[in-house]
Order: structure tokens, then C-alpha cells, then sequence
């Protein structure tokens, strides 16, 4: 315990204690200067004999900072806060005044001085934060200055060769600070080689001749990327005690842009100053003191001074008195008020000559900038024009384009021409006077401002067309012209009007054809694309499967399956060659009709029938809805086209039925007899059921269709039906399914057979036919490809027989002379040299008796035909098929 009267070591400890906690809360940048302040304010009290009664409170700047438990007192003592040798308001401390009196301790002037030396310890610290602060905040704007101005700062150390850069150099030069050597060789390492040695001098140079600075411009060349950047360098040397450079600090800037830019500018310059020296209008640059800063070639030809006389000059000194012509005053007016101006100028020259010029003058950063077009010899032709325009007025009356005249200030008519009452119906005492929007002649509203515009931007008006209406209501298509003249001093459209509604419409027609065309030559190209499907598909099956045969140790199954598969693959490619050939003899019209007498129902039967078993394959019922009665089945007509129209329908109702039925029916209509095949297949869209007849069109003709076939088969139909001068449509419904119907005439009269009886054997064709002859034949072979006479010597190896064989007509005939013990020819009718039809007739002069059996291809129509006329007794399509040939042969040979 201490004694009054004596000072408390405690006492006088505190203040010591709380600068000492102050000086620590300074050193401590963690805290912002109000933290710092409050910190302080906190502390205060400590100071004096009993803290814990005393207060205090600091003001700055406007600001106050506060002990807790703030409270003023009777007893007060404050100093003065100065920073920066200012003062900023103070610090004050409140206690009461009683407890210095009683207690015998630190005395109210002691608390004073200890009050003033926290002050100024406290200001030391504030101006201390400050100086930190700010400068931390100049580096930083530093940085960012030289960021944006892509300036950065090295420094070089001669002595020890050591280079010294700030960030933004090292992302000017795009290095990584580990990349670079920090000597003055790495730095000319990154400098581009070409200007290596123009900065390797000028550094040289300024040491050597002792100057303070230097500047250089050069190229750096990226280590990363290879870019290449401008920059602009600049250097200052630091010398040392003996007055030698031993430091140098430099900036560098990336100018990159700035150096494109002006490369640009200056060959933007050179190409406008370019242009305008080339123009054909008159160009001139003039200051705001009125000199004539540029001028072109074409305006010292307007002139008629050179460029040297001009240029440099004030317009009142090139031409004396200009200030008082209307020119002026436009030229002055545009400078002011920096408006856009337009204006004729007559120019009248020292000599008494004129000459007219069309001005624009628009204001320019330097002054204004006046464009000219020399229009003298317009103005002369203007008046010419005029002179014309009268004289050759009464002859445009009588011209056969229609004429109008019409006044440009009200638009109003002031004559038409009697071709203008013959196209739009009016007479001119109906016209003149009135307006076209008086008259309602034009079927747009719009039209008139639209020729307006077009007149403006342009001039004029050329060939626009315009839809109008005629007195009578109607409409006619026009070809306007417009053109402005000056007729009786005042300015006035001339216009012609050409009638095209004629050409219009047959130019629409034409159009329409084009497109029609064009749909065909899209509907060509799919047909084509499938063609090649349909063509390559069952090739490839047949080949495939052919070369699989030939590989060793298959099995009898397995020989059987891809003998039947190539067998199909066959059939379908022979159906698709069959339709092609078929619809090309139509497209060809070379397609003929042969009449004879048939029996309706027992073609129907027979092809129900015969399509049966592929019906019966997919899980259908095809059946016979119903039949003639049998005393009307008997009717003349060509028998294998109708055949081929149901055969299609047939084959077309079970490609498209997956499930249910497909029934085939007729019966008499009046004159026709309607034929019906029936389905519940997927039915055919609505916007489909008027083209599956075209030609190269189907119901579904695109790349994903899931259905083989040429699509040929409807279409060839349709060609088929006409021939026999009925009609074909349908009915369908979508998932429902399909009814085709078609009608052939009835005719019942007797004509004679033209097919020979090839039809017997054709409607025979499915019934195997094993008889053999019962002789050892001689048979001549004329044919020249080698795989169909391997074929055919294949076919008749079953038979007992020779087989001679001639690879052309006249082969054969030679063959046949040297061997007339010869029991059948088989007669290829496409040969070389001489083909099969020549060839039996000329065996027929030596034999007439000798079986003769022709091979046609029906590549055309009649080949058939044809074979007979030339002495063939009978003809058979290939491909051949074996039990047809064996057929052929017996009947013959038997006969024979």
C-alpha cells in the first residue's frame, strides 16, 4: 500500500502503459484510422488517477470519437490535435474536479502534460498512417497508369549488368519474369532481329557521347505467341561520383495500335486525296477565314486556273468581289449555320463566257467542303429541249405509246395523247384538268408517292410498273416512264405508258411452265435415284448370293436357300426392267392396241389366281368380289393390257396391305365395264391422291421410303387405261385403306386375233412342262452374247440334241445352207452384221419348212409381231424360262 503524500508507483506507471499500448495499436496498419481513433479515445482515461471516473472524447474533421460511459464533468482538461502542422480540433478529457483535491497523487497539471504528450504521440502515429496510405495509393495509381497507358518502366545497372523491369514491361515483351536473363543481352534477345542493331546503337551511342537521354522506336517480337508489337522507348542516365553513366532508366510504351492506326489514317488519306483528285466532280476544301485548303483537277477546270493559283489564297483574292453574289451568301449561310446546302450557280468568266454549275456545299471540320458538276451544257440543252419539246409535241399526239403531260406544282393533267384514251378508256376532255387520284387510276394508293420518291432519289422514272385501272373497272398492266421537263415555263412530267397485260399474262403462263418443268425434272431425278435402287438392290442379292454358292462346303439346305433368293432377286429386278421398259414404249408412244376377243371373268380368275400363293405368303385373303354374268364376259379388247392394268393394281393393293383383304371385282356400267381392287392397306393422304397417276411421281417418292418397286405401277396403269379409252381414280382413306377403280368400253364385235398363240403358252406359263422329244434334235443356235448361249445349251442339255451355234445372221444363214439336216433354230433377233429377222428370211428362201423360234427381248413394241411377219413360227421374252422353252420346242417339233 502506499502512504498519501507519496506518489503511487501505479499511478505513474498507467500513462506509460498506454502510450507504450498506443504505439503498438500505430504500428498495427491493420486498423483503419477511425479504429485507430477509437482505440486512442479508449485509452485516455488511464492517464489519470481514477480511470474509471474519468472520460474523454476526441474531435477530427467534424468527426467524434467517444469512451464509453461518455459523460462531461465540471472538471476539464483539453489540448490541441494538430497534424500536418494544422490544427484539427482536440482532445478532451473530463473527470471531477474533487478527486485531484482529495487524493495526493498526479496533479491536474501533471495530467496535462501527459493529456498533451498522447496528443502529439497520437498525431505522430495519424500523420505516419497517412503518409503510408498515400503512398500506398500512388504506387497503385502508378500501376494502373501505366496499365492503361501500356507504358513500363526498366531500369539498368551498367556496373553490374543487371536489368530491372515492372510488370507491365514483362506483359509488353508477353514474358514470365523466370523467362527473362535480367541482363541487357537477354533484353535485345526479345528486341525483333531487324531492329536489333538500330537499338543497340542508339543505347551505345548516348553512353558513349555522355547524353542525359535518348529516344527509339522498335519492334518486340513475342516469345510465346510470335506476335510482333510496336513500341516507343525513351532513357535517362545516371551518372556516378566521376561523372560516368552508371545507370539508365527508360520507359517503354506499346504503340501498336497507335501505329496501325495512323498507317491506316495515312493510306486512308492517300486514297481519299486519291479519289477526289479522280473525280469527275469538282471538290474544294475552304478554311473558315475562306482560303482554299484543297481543290481538285476538276475544279481548276472549272476555274480555269491552275491549282498553285488557288490554293493557299482567300476567295475575295482569287476573285474580287465575290462577297456580293447570291453564291456568297449561300457559301456563308452553310459556314454558320453548318447546314447542308444545294444551289445552281451561273458563273459568268473574265472572257464573257458562262458557264452553269450544280453546287453542294456541306460543312467540313476545316471550314466547308463544296462539290461542283459542270452543268453548262445541260442548261443549253435545257433550252434546246424546250424549243424541241414544242415542235415534236403534235407528233407524240399521233404516237402509238400512250402520252400524258402533267404539271408537277398540282398534278393535274394538261393533255394526253389519243393511244393513252385507247389503253385506259378516258377522253381527254375527261382527263385534262383532273388529277390521277380524281380519276382513281391507280390500284394501289401507295403507287403515286412511290413514283414520287423514285423521281426524286433518281431524276426520273423508268419503265416502273404499274398496276391501273381502266374506265371500264378493269385492270391493265403498264410500263410508266416519267421524265421532267419545262413545257410553257413551268416544270412538267412527260409520261409514257406501254400496255403489257398481254405480255404479263403469257409471262405468268411461261412461269408456270418453268415451274411445271421444273417439278418434273425433281420428280426425273427421284424416280432415277430409285430406279438405281430398285436395279442395284436385287443385284446385289444376285451376285452375293451367287458368289456365296461357289464357296466350298455348304450344305444342300443351304444351296436351296440362296438359289431361291437369287431367284427373287431376279424376278423383282425383272419387274423393274419390265416397268421401265414399259413406261418408256408410252413416254415413246410407240405402244400399240391389239383387239381381240376375251373372256373378262376368266382373266380375272386367272390373275386372282396366279397371285394367290404371294397374297397367301404376307398373311391376305385376295379373292373375287364380283364377276359379269357369263353371257356378258365375252368382249373384244386388248387382253394383255388389261391383264397388265389389273396385274398392277393387284401387285400394288399386297405391297401396301400388311393385314385383312384384297378383293378384285367388276360389272357392268351402262357402255363401260368397271374393274375394282380393293384393299385394307395404309391408304394413300389426301394431297397425295391426285398425283400417285403422274408419271415419275408417287405417293411417297423420298429416300426413306420402306417399300420396294419402280412406282411405276400406277403410273403406267393410267397410260394403259387411256389406250382403251376408259378413265382411273380412287377412293382412300389414311390406316383405312384403298379402292382403285378403272373402266374400259364395252365392245362385242367380232375381230380377228393379231398375238398368234403365244398367249396360250403365256397363260400356261406357271404349269411345269417335262416332255421331252421323242427324237435326237439338231438344234441351230444364233446367238452372239456368250452367257445367253451358255444358258440356253444349259436348258437343253436335258433333251437328246446337237447344238451348232452361229454368233450372228449371217453365220446362221451360212449353217443352216451347209447343214439342212438342222431340226429348230433358235434366232436371236438382235445380232451383228445381219439380225435375226434378215436372217430368217433368208433361210426361208432355202427352207420354208424348218422350225424357227425367235428370242425378243420386247424391246419395242411389236417385236413379237414382227418375228411372225419375217417367217419365225413362234417368238418367246426373255429371260427364258425352261419349261416354256421345252414347251415351244415339242409343240414345234411335234408339228414339224
Amino acid at each position: 500500500m502506499w502512504r498519501s503524500g507519496q506518489k503511487n508507483p501505479e499511478r505513474q506507471n498507467k500513462p506509460l502503459e498506454c502510450l507504450n499500448r498506443l504505439s503498438q495499436l500505430l504500428d498495427d496498419y491493420g486498423l483503419s484510422e477511425n479504429d485507430l481513433l477509437q482505440a486512442a479515445v479508449e485509452l485516455i482515461p488511464f492517464t489519470f488517477p481514477h480511470p474509471n471516473e474519468a472520460c474523454a472524447r476526441i474531435q477530427l474533421s467534424g468527426k467524434e470519437f467517444k469512451t464509453k460511459g461518455y459523460k462531461e464533468t465540471s472538471g476539464k482538461l483539453s489540448t490541441k490535435l494538430i497534424l500536418n502542422n494544422k490544427t484539427e480540433r482536440s482532445i478532451e478529457v473530463f473527470y471531477p474536479e474533487n478527486l485531484c483535491q482529495l487524493e495526493k497523487g498526479i496533479t491536474p497539471e501533471e495530467s496535462a502534460k501527459l493529456l498533451e504528450t498522447f496528443a502529439k504521440s497520437l498525431a505522430k502515429g495519424l500523420e505516419q498512417r497517412q503518409n503510408e496510405e498515400e503512398l500506398k495509393k500512388n504506387r497503385e495509381l502508378l500501376s494502373k497508369t501505366q496499365d492503361l497507358a501500356q507504358i513500363g518502366i526498366w531500369e539498368y545497372d551498367l556496373v553490374s549488368d543487371h536489368v530491372t523491369w515492372t510488370d507491365q514491361v514483362y506483359r509488353i515483351f508477353g514474358l514470365n519474369p523466370q523467362e527473362f536473363g535480367a541482363t541487357y543481352q537477354a533484353f535485345l534477345d526479345h528486341v525483333h532481329p531487324d531492329d536489333r542493331k538500330k537499338v543497340n546503337k542508339a543505347y551505345s551511342d548516348s553512353v558513349e557521347e555522355g547524353k542525359d537521354m535518348y529516344e527509339v522506336e522498335h519492334r518486340v517480337v513475342r516469345k510465346n505467341t510470335g506476335e510482333v508489337l510496336f513500341t516507343h522507348g525513351k532513357c535517362f542516365h545516371e551518372r556516378g561520383q566521376t561523372g560516368k553513366i552508371v545507370r539508365s532508366i527508360g520507359l517503354v510504351q506499346d504503340v501498336t495500335k497507335s501505329t496501325k492506326t495512323k498507317e491506316k489514317l495515312r493510306k486512308s488519306e492517300y486514297r481519299l486525296r486519291s479519289t477526289l483528285n479522280n473525280m469527275k466532280e469538282g471538290c474544294q476544301i475552304i478554311s473558315f477565314d475562306w482560303r482554299y485548303l484543297f481543290v481538285n483537277d476538276e475544279v481548276a477546270t472549272h476555274a480555269r486556273k491552275t491549282k498553285s493559283e488557288l490554293l493557299g489564297k482567300t476567295m475575295m483574292e482569287v476573285y474580287p468581289g465575290i462577297e456580293k453574289t447570291a453564291m456568297f451568301k449561300v457559301l456563308q449561310q452553310c459556314m454558320e449555320e453548318r447546314t447542308t446546302h444545294y444551289f445552281e450557280n451561273e458563273f459568268t468568266y473574265p472572257d464573257g463566257s458562262y458557264g452553269w454549275f450544280d453546287l453542294t456545299i456541306q460543312p467540313s471540320p476545316e471550314g466547308i467542303m463544296v462539290f461542283s458538276v459542270d452543268i453548262t451544257e445541260r442548261k443549253q440543252a435545257e433550252k434546246e429541249l424546250q424549243k424541241l419539246y414544242d415542235d415534236i409535241f403534235l407528233i407524240l399526239k399521233s404516237s402509238p405509246t400512250a402520252l400524258a403531260l402533267t404539271r408537277v406544282s398540282d398534278g393535274k393533267f394538261i393533255t394526253i395523247n389519243d393511244t393513252y384514251t385507247t389503253i385506259m378508256g378516258y377522253h381527254p376532255h375527261e382527263v385534262v384538268g383532273h388529277t390521277v387520284s380524281d380519276l382513281n387510276i391507280y390500284v394501289n394508293d401507295n403507287e403515286r408517292d412511290q413514283l414520287m420518291k423514285i423521281l426524286q432519289d433518281e431524276g426520273r422514272v423508268w419503265n416502273y410498273e404499274l398496276d391501273t385501272r381502266h374506265k371500264n373497272g378493269t385492270v391493265r398492266n403498264l410500263l410508266v416512264s416519267m421524265e421532267p421537263i419545262i413545257y410553257n415555263g413551268e416544270k412538267t412530267l412527260i409520261s409514257t405508258f406501254v400496255d403489257i397485260t398481254e405480255k404479263k399474262k403469257m409471262y405468268e403462263d411461261l412461269k408456270k411452265a418453268k415451274e411445271k418443268a421444273e417439278e418434273s425434272d425433281r420428280l426425273k431425278s427421284a424416280f432415277l435415284a430409285n430406279m438405281s435402287h430398285e436395279i442395284r438392290t436385287p443385284m446385289n442379292g444376285i451376285l452375293g448370293f451367287t458368289n456365296l454358292l461357289r464357296e466350298p462346303g455348304i450344305s444342300g439346305e443351304e444351296k436351296d436357300r440362296y438359289t431361291e433368293i437369287i431367284e427373287k432377286s431376279g424376278e423383282r429386278m425383272l419387274d423393274t426392267v419390265n416397268d421401265i421398259v414399259e413406261i418408256s414404249k408410252i413416254e415413246a408412244g410407240i405402244l400399240s392396241v391389239e383387239k381381240k376377243q376375251i373372256n373378262v371373268n376368266d382373266c380375272v380368275n386367272d390373275l386372282v389366281q396366279f397371285f394367290s400363293q404371294e397374297a397367301k405368303n404376307k398373311g391376305l385373303e385376295l379373292s373375287i368380289d364380283h364377276l359379269l354374268p357369263e353371257n356378258s364376259a365375252i368382249i373384244i379388247t386388248d387382253q394383255s393390257k388389261l391383264e397388265s392394268i389389273l396385274s398392277n393394281l393387284i401387285k400394288n393393293a399386297i405391297k401396301y396391305t400388311f393385314e385383312g383383304s384384297i378383293k378384285v371385282g367388276c360389272h357392268i356400267q351402262e357402255e363401260y365395264i368397271e374393274f375394282y381392287v380393293k384393299d385394307t392397306g395404309v391408304g394413300i393422304p389426301g394431297d397425295r391422291q391426285e398425283v400417285v397417276f403422274n408419271r415419275f411421281e408417287q405417293a411417297d417418292i423420298s429416300d426413306t421410303s420402306a417399300f420396294e418397286g419402280s412406282g411405276l405401277g400406277l403410273a403406267i396403269s393410267r397410260s394403259l387405261v387411256d389406250m382403251l379409252n376408259g378413265s382411273i381414280w380412287l377412293d382412300s382413306k389414311v390406316d383405312k385403306g384403298s379402292t382403285f377403280y378403272f373402266t374400259i368400253p364395252v365392245h362385242r364385235e367380232a375381230q380377228p386375233s393379231t398375238t398368234g398363240n403365244t398367249s396360250e403358252v403365256v397363260n400356261n406359263e406357271n404349269q411345269a412342262y417335262d416332255e421331252k422329244p421323242p427324237n435326237k434334235l439338231k438344234i441351230l443356235i444364233a446367238e452372239d452374247d456368250q452367257v445367253s448361249f451358255n444358258y440356253l445349251s444349259t436348258l437343253l442339255k436335258r433333251i437328246d440334241c446337237e447344238i451348232i451355234r452361229a454368233i450372228n445372221g449371217t453365220e446362221a444363214v451360212q449353217y443352216y445352207r451347209d447343214n439342212p439336216d438342222i431340226d429348230l433354230i433358235l434366232m436371236d433377233v438382235k445380232m451383228p452384221e445381219m439380225d435375226g429377222y434378215k436372217a430368217t428370211r433368208k433361210i426361208r428362201e432355202i427352207d420354208e419348212e424348218v422350225p424357227v423360234i425367235a428370242q425378243t427381248a420386247y424391246a419395242i413394241t411389236g417385236d413379237g409381231k414382227r418375228a411372225l411377219e419375217a417367217g419365225c413360227d413362234d417368238y418367246i421374252p426373255k429371260p427364258i424360262k425352261k419349261h416354256v422353252l421345252m414347251q415351244k420346242i415339242n409343240k414345234l417339233v411335234k408339228t414339224g
